[in-house]
């Protein structure tokens, strides 16, 4: 019994050998050795279970924690937030080296960062082009390019600042585009014959009071040098004499130098030639236009 005892306290049996040494203290209750090593049995028994329950404890501690941050690497990995997700990944592996469920997550989190880097790229591109279409002033062209990178990376705020001020120069330029039709057609309503010119002399709008009184069409004015047009074929002399005047004119410099209107202006019985500036204009066109409109009630 003694040797049995003896064997199972080397195995950390210490509940068995307290049983086999018991046996013996009740033929011979004197022994005092019996009673030390069962002393001492007891004590490594109480410290057994004391080592046990910690570790139970530590093996909950680590699942809890290795649960934490599978969580929050999965919800960044959602997230596209791949840093963060490969953080919790790692904590997550030093906790139980080598789990299949960590190295899963590692591998999408390295597809991700890719196709990531693949977008952010073909953003970048769509930014450079959208501001080459913008100084060309194509400006729909540019706003198409801007949807699509915003399209690509919503959370980026870049695209869509950027898509809000493009935004504000269509409504600028439609505004513009308004106001120039408007005094288009209010010229081309005027009774008198009206042209606008290209600084080297090509007609670029004339009205319809004009094309109507030569019987012509638009398309026989239109980008041809006005000296050459019908309103001046009666005469070879007027044409060069025009064509002169038109090449020289540097608009009156020295009657504008001595506060003066050009020539032309001064001279026009209907005033249907103004010179200022440019906002002064078009606010004069905007008054003659609501003048129109009033007649026309």
């Amino acid at each position: 019994l003694y040797f049995s005892g003896q064997n199972f306290f080397r195995n950390k049996q210490y509940e068995e050998a307290i049983q086999e040494w018991e046996k013996i203290l009740v033929n011979d209750p004197d022994r005092e050795d019996v009673k030390s090593l069962i002393k001492l049995a007891s004590e490594r028994a109480a410290e057994l279970i004391i080592s046990s329950e910690a570790h139970r404890e530590k093996s909950e501690r680590d699942k809890a924690e290795y649960e934490m941050y599978i969580y929050e690497a999965e919800k960044a990995l959602a997230l596209e937030n791949y840093d963060e997700a490969f953080r919790n990944a790692e904590e997550a592996g030093k906790i139980y080296i080598g789990d299949k469920k960590v190295q899963e997550l590692f591998k999408k989190i390295k597809e991700g960062k890719k196709l990531q880097e693949e977008r952010l790229k073909e953003y970048s591109v769509l930014l450079v082009e959208s501001e080459k279409l913008l100084a060309q002033r194509k400006l729909l062209e540019s706003l198409s390019m801007l949807e699509k990178a915003a399209g690509i990376i919503p959370d980026k705020a870049e695209a869509k600042d950027k898509m809000q001020y493009v935004k504000k120069l269509i409504e600028e330029e439609r505004e513009t585009e308004e106001k120039q039709k408007e005094l288009e057609e209010y010229i081309d309503h005027l009774a008198t014959f009206n042209a606008k010119l290209s600084e080297d002399g090509k007609v670029i709008m004339v009205n319809r009071t004009a094309v109507e009184a030569a019987g012509i069409k638009y398309s026989e004015a239109i980008g041809r040098y006005f000296w050459e047009t019908y309103w001046w074929s009666y005469s070879k002399e007027v044409q060069e004499r025009l064509k002169e005047f038109i090449k020289k004119c540097n608009f009156c410099h020295d009657r504008i130098s001595a506060g003066m209107q050009p020539a032309c202006v001064s001279t026009c019985p209907n005033e249907a030639i103004m010179f200022g500036e440019r906002d002064e204009l078009i606010k004069e066109a905007e008054r003659r236009i609501k003048e129109l409109s009033l007649i026309h009630i």
